[in-house]
């Protein structure tokens, strides 16, 4: 590709310089997600749930039913209760757990379609399909 009279890029560097934009840009919104405020719903019950493993309590008792029912199940808070006795048991914490689950199931899917024998720009493809 050339642009202007003295400046040329070749297809491929372009082909990459392309990527790692894909790629910032996709880290600025996985930012984004992080920080937004609080939505409202049952989103802060994971947090609450941490909180309750923290001090030892166990939220599937009868008495604490329905108030702390989980949709995710009890496999998601032991992920983030090794970061919770680290660091603040909030919901910033509990999106970044998720966000790095999701950044690393696409780079799983997109480092299996390689290995199939797919090119770049298809594995790329179907990980930002999987990503969406």
């Amino acid at each position: 590709m050339n642009i202007g009279n003295s400046f040329t890029i070749s297809g491929k560097s372009f082909y990459w310089i392309f990527l790692a934009c894909i790629g910032l840009l996709l880290c600025a919104y996985n930012i984004y997600l992080i920080s937004v405020p609080f939505t409202g719903g049952r989103e802060g019950l994971p947090v609450l749930l941490t909180r309750l493993f923290l001090e030892g309590v166990n939220p599937y008792t009868p008495e604490m039913m329905p108030t702390y029912a989980n949709p995710y199940g009890i496999f998601y808070n032991f992920i983030v209760l090794p970061f919770a006795l680290i660091f603040e048991p909030d919901l910033v914490l509990h999106r970044s757990v998720s966000a790095t689950a999701t950044i690393s199931s696409v780079t799983i899917l997109f480092l299996s379609v390689k290995r199939i024998g797919a090119t770049t720009p298809v594995a790329l493809n179907i990980s930002l399909i999987w990503y969406a």
